[in-house]
């Protein structure tokens, strides 16, 4: 396989539901997945998290919910617009409103891993597990690729884990469209011990990981329905395409309002 097909990259099956329910909704398949993510509990907490740390005089402070909210809006435009090109040089069943909706969805999932702190509270999560007995006890009890998990504690594989297991675990997850967790999935690579960064001829794509050993063979599902391309190292795979609208979104909004915020 040497290239992807809208065809496979946009479906309505979701992941974990078994056997698949006739949508008998009126709501597009993937405005449900806007819907389950507005109304689960992971989503809410994001409006304890803050974005930025500004010193401001009023009790006006812009939280990781407000932003994820207006980096879905961006998305939504940039996705309907990528829509109206695709759908216009390919037969397919969907609208351009379907993509925007798409990526809506995935943004609005994009931070509902973030730890408090953001960033800060990743590499603490990562200090922690280099440095007390407790941590090196438990990591002594795991594979080595299990341990590189926790040495380089990623925030999108831990999304990845609240969206297909930890939110509703009877389900399992949310039950999302495969679509739309392929455009959340900005990192669709297991993590690699050793790692320094991207790999040269891997891109941004391998910057980072997207998902842990608990979840890989949740990840490896979801390439294969959608044909996404497999990259040379195991459990690797090219993007879905409109995970770089996802990007594009997220980085539209935080280096325009963040600065402002800031």
């Amino acid at each position: 396989m040497t290239s992807m097909s809208w065809e496979k990259l946009l479906v309505a099956d979701r992941f974990g539901e078994t056997p698949p329910k006739p949508d008998a909704d009126a709501r597009s398949p993937f405005q449900r997945d806007f819907d389950r993510l507005v109304f689960c509990s992971a989503f809410r907490r994001l409006q304890d998290k803050t974005q930025v740390f500004p010193l401001a005089d009023t009790d006006y402070v812009r939280t990781r919910l407000t932003h994820s909210l207006e980096t879905s809006s961006v998305g939504r435009s940039l996705g309907t617009m990528v829509g109206e090109k695709v759908c216009a040089r390919n037969s397919l069943q969907w609208r351009s409103g379907d993509f925007g909706v798409i990526v809506a969805a995935a943004c609005l999932a994009h931070d509902i891993c973030n730890p408090p702190f953001g960033h800060a509270g990743e590499d603490a999560i990562r200090e922690y597990f280099a440095w007390p007995k407790v941590a090196k006890k438990i990591k002594s009890k795991l594979t080595p690729a299990q341990k590189a998990d926790l040495d380089k504690f990623e925030g999108n594989a831990q999304g990845f884990r609240i969206l297909t297991k930890l939110q509703y675990p009877e389900n399992p997850g949310l039950q999302l469209t495969y679509t739309t967790l392929a455009a959340y999935s900005k990192y669709p690579v297991q993590s690699k011990k050793g790692s320094t960064g991207a790999s040269p001829h891997m891109g941004v794509s391998d910057k980072k990981f997207g998902f842990f050993q608990s979840e890989k063979k949740f990840f490896a599902q979801i390439a294969g329905r959608l044909e996404l391309l497999p990259r040379k190292r195991p459990y690797s795979w090219a993007r879905h395409p409109l995970a770089f609208l996802v990007e594009a979104a997220d980085d539209i909004c935080y280096r325009v309002i963040d600065f402002e915020d800031g």
